[in-house]
């Protein structure tokens, strides 16, 4: 908690010392309100958005104090609130010099991020595009033109390192610049470490993982359209990773992009020859999941995620609540705790479609036989002849359940992974069944 705050104060606090390296280069001049409060307001925005490449270069010491997707919701949430200080700073400084007051770099900057912005929040967030026809058509024509989202994220990337170097001229331009060594010199060094990251990141990351690659050594089909692949490290040993963590996989071969994107770790760290994961054919690129042979090279980035149970203490028992192929990082779970610890209470309730989406049967019954405390419910969502429960995972079913197995349900650690739907119900439930905030844990993975 201490480390997370410290990460927080360094984050909001850092403009203040370019605002204060300013302000004190001519106090006089800056004492004015009219003219401190938009050097404060564009102060601000250049330090976070420089922050905005920190972020999206997925730094493992910050990381691990707040997960991928909290830091990449913060990181959607600042770029906005970055920009609307821009737009405030080129009002002001508008009105209080005239029309031509600011900078050429200034103004593209400005509209180059803008740009960013408009873009991100249409078609990223595919919930708004799918309510405005112009927009649904503007994605098909990327669909057809095979513009994915990742590629699509690349570009806008990409394009906002331009923005970040225009602002840097735009910056070097300004009163406050040109009149203090000082100034200009914390301008270039958050110029520098934001544009590092960005380096690291895009081209340097790629490099080390090769380095450090990994081989397609075992494909298992586990059911219709599921895969589980098992991936032997070319050199040396696997990381190390905690149960319910992931990782960026890119694969390397003929019929597959050689995009990177997330994959919960099925396998559990007790595994030292191979590391898992288990991947359902949803979309267009884990469509091409089945395209995959054996011996292709892998490059995996990670571990990420806060969703293993080994990060919280104080929790008598465990529920998985899983929806779909939001199973694996369940499994990675379940298979740590079968290794070391069996006694430990653990419900696992299941949503699925019908019976045939049930992966790892066998070993899942087999866990059902060895350890005393472990129970596993599957809720089917389509299967009429299922004599289970059905339907959707609601409050009802879970305390229906968690009641029917004798499971104190305040004193439980809740792990709820699935589409974002059935997330969003059950993290409603849970709310509604009065369980504390600090013992629900989830990840959204649509990062």
């Amino acid at each position: 908690m201490i480390k997370r705050a410290s990460i927080l104060a360094t984050y909001f606090f850092s403009p203040f010392i370019l605002i204060a390296a300013i302000y004190s280069s001519n106090t006089e001049r800056y004492g004015n309100f009219n003219i401190f409060v938009p050097m404060m307001l564009g102060s601000i925005a250049y330090t976070w958005l420089t922050w905005e490449f920190v972020i999206i270069a997925r730094p493992k010491p910050i990381e691990k104090y707040f997960g991928m997707d909290r830091l990449y919701r913060f990181h959607g949430l600042m770029a906005v609130v970055s920009i609307v200080m821009v737009f405030a700073h080129k009002i002001m400084m508008t009105g209080l010099m005239g029309m031509f007051s600011t900078s050429r770099m200034g103004e593209i900057a400005f509209y180059v991020y803008l740009t960013l912005i408009v873009l991100a929040l249409f078609f990223m967030t595919s919930i708004i595009a799918q309510k405005v026809k112009p927009l649904q058509k503007i994605r098909g024509i990327l669909a057809k033109l095979k513009v994915s989202n990742y590629n699509f994220q690349v570009i806008l990337h990409n394009i906002s390192a331009v923005g970040l170097i225009l602002m840097l001229l735009h910056v070097m331009m300004t009163y406050g610049s040109k009149s203090n060594f000082m100034v200009k010199g914390i301008y270039i060094l958050y110029f520098a470490l934001g544009m590092g990251f960005y380096i690291y990141h895009r081209f340097l990351r790629v490099f080390l993982l090769r380095r450090k690659k990994f081989i397609i050594g075992e494909i298992i089909n586990e059911a219709e359209n599921v895969y589980t692949l098992k991936m032997l490290p070319e050199k040396g040993s696997i990381f190390s990773y905690k149960p319910g963590q992931f990782g960026y996989m890119r694969i390397l071969g003929n019929n597959i992009k050689p995009e990177e994107h997330p994959f919960s770790f099925s396998s559990q760290p007790g595994e030292k020859n191979y590391i898992s994961v288990t991947v359902k054919t949803l979309g267009d690129y884990t469509a091409s999941i089945r395209n995959v042979k054996l011996g292709y090279s892998v490059l995996l980035d990670g571990p990420y995620g806060v969703f293993s149970h080994l990060d919280y203490k104080g929790e008598e028992g465990i529920v998985l609540i899983s929806g779909g192929v939001g199973i694996t990082p369940a499994l990675s779970i379940l298979r740590h705790i079968y290794m070391n610890d069996r006694d430990r209470r653990v419900t696992l309730i299941w949503g699925i479609n019908n019976r045939n989406e049930i992966i790892c049967k066998n070993e899942i019954e087999k866990m059902e036989k060895d350890m005393e405390n472990f129970v596993f419910v599957p809720v089917m969502f389509k299967d009429e002849t299922w004599d289970g429960y059905r339907g959707i995972i609601d409050k009802e079913k879970i305390e229906e359940i968690l009641k029917n197995n004798g499971v104190e349900m305040k004193r439980q650690g809740y792990y709820i992974c699935g589409p974002g739907i059935m997330l969003d119900n059950v993290l409603e439930a849970l709310k509604s069944m009065g369980i504390k905030r600090k013992f629900i844990h989830f990840e959204r993975f649509s990062i």
